[in-house]
């Protein structure tokens, strides 16, 4: 029991209020964070519009708050979250609602996903546990309120829905580093593209990847990808870009065979040099964009037949290149061996020993020869290296 009360700072308890309902000047629906760290695009839409107007439509307040701890004798609970219904006669039964409400949203109240070790999953299993009581609720009240009290809901119930449909699955932006206009359009693009391959497309925006697991950023995106069953298909082909801001760390990982197949080593680079460079100049949407775009192309052509390879012909003109040069190398010191005179550094040892005496000489400055060579400046505004593990491959690096 202590355990459950006290798992780390972050242990999310969901704590769920449909009271009475307020005044049309209250502002209804509200997502209290004590934690403070399980911020997220629709986390904030729910919060601001979602929450606000379906409780305004359904005439109830809903409400959703995250503590650090709770003192079970104020609040008794035994699996550390709890719901609370408080309903006027008209709108049926409290204990019902509530119920009905815990049922919904028990699959997500497990520890695993609410235990403060992956805000990344706990901030989506709290977004699911958000629409599933948006939703249990329109769905309850709908049923057994009078119909005169529910006009116009079916409308504007569908509208939020609509605004809501698009859940974090796979751009995930827990740095808050994009607008929710802008992760909206990535969030669609990346489905539907990771839809029509059969492999999944993501990418985490995060503060600091060692929150998120152990080793180097490189570890800690395997173990993202793998903790939270990633990937699409039954070999759960997909690949994943993780940021980190707080010292600019960069990883990919590509898993399944299919996705290796379209990203190899060769093809990770490529993919890498078309996007990455937006990241050093901050540009969060167009870099994440260009890596949308062009993974639906490396995955397109694999699919043709015909993957991007590097091409190997250059490869091999530069080995005949360098062979020659060896090779006449080796022909001037031999053809230079065979030479019984050889050009001398002083006058003095072109002359033969004792036929000539020397009574006076000098060495007279003439000119200094100077060779400068120029250094190539670094303009990339990233580094990085390949890597293996975690049951695939990818590079990792600074941005």
């Amino acid at each position: 029991m202590k355990k459950i009360y006290s798992i780390f700072t972050l242990t999310v308890i969901l704590t769920i209020f449909l009271c009475f309902p307020a005044s049309a000047a209250q502002i209804n629906g509200v997502i209290y964070d004590e934690t403070d760290s399980l911020g997220s695009p629709t986390l904030t839409m729910q919060d601001e519009e979602t929450l606000p107007q379906l409780s305004d439509t359904l005439g109830i307040e809903l409400r959703v708050d995250v503590l650090n701890r709770i003192n079970p004798e104020s609040m008794p609970i035994d699996n550390g979250w709890c719901i609370y219904a408080n309903l006027n006669n008209d709108k049926n039964s409290s204990e019902k609602l509530a119920e009905a409400i815990e049922n919904a949203v028990e699959p997500y109240m497990v520890e695993r996903a609410l235990n403060g070790e992956d805000k990344i999953m706990s901030a989506t299993a709290l977004t699911q546990d958000v629409e599933t009581m948006e939703e249990t609720a329109s769905d309850y009240i709908a049923n057994y309120q009078p119909n005169e009290n529910i006009k116009n809901i079916s409308v504007e119930e569908n509208e939020i829905t609509e605004q809501n449909s698009a859940s974090m699955q796979y751009v995930l932006d827990i740095s808050d580093l994009l607008s929710y206009k802008n992760w909206e359009e990535l969030e669609q693009r990346a489905e539907e593209i990771s839809k029509n391959h059969n492999c999944g497309i993501y990418f985490a925006l995060v503060d600091d990847y060692t929150l998120y697991g152990d080793g180097d950023v490189y570890d800690v995106t395997t173990q993202f990808y793998n903790n939270n069953l990633l990937g699409m298909g039954d070999k759960r082909d997909g690949i994943i870009v993780l940021l980190s801001m707080y010292e600019r760390d960069y990883a990919m990982f590509v898993f399944g065979k299919n996705a290796q197949y379209a990203f190899d080593d060769y093809g990770q680079l490529m993919l890498e040099e078309s996007f990455l460079g937006y990241f050093g100049e901050n540009d969060w949407y167009s870099g994440i964009s260009r890596y949308i775009d062009e993974c639906d192309k490396f995955l397109t052509m694999a699919e043709n037949g015909n993957p991007i390879r590097q091409n190997k012909l250059p490869m091999f003109a530069i080995a005949i290149a360098v062979s020659c040069f060896i090779s006449a190398i080796i022909c001037l010191v031999l053809k230079r061996s065979m030479k019984t005179v050889y050009q001398k550094a002083e006058a003095n040892e072109y002359i033969a020993s004792g036929g000539l005496f020397l009574t006076n000489q000098y060495d007279r400055y003439t000119h200094t020869t100077e060779t400068r060579t120029k250094i190539q400046k670094n303009n990339s505004s990233s580094s990085s290296s390949s890597k293996s593990g975690g049951g695939g491959s990818g590079r990792s690096g600074k941005f």
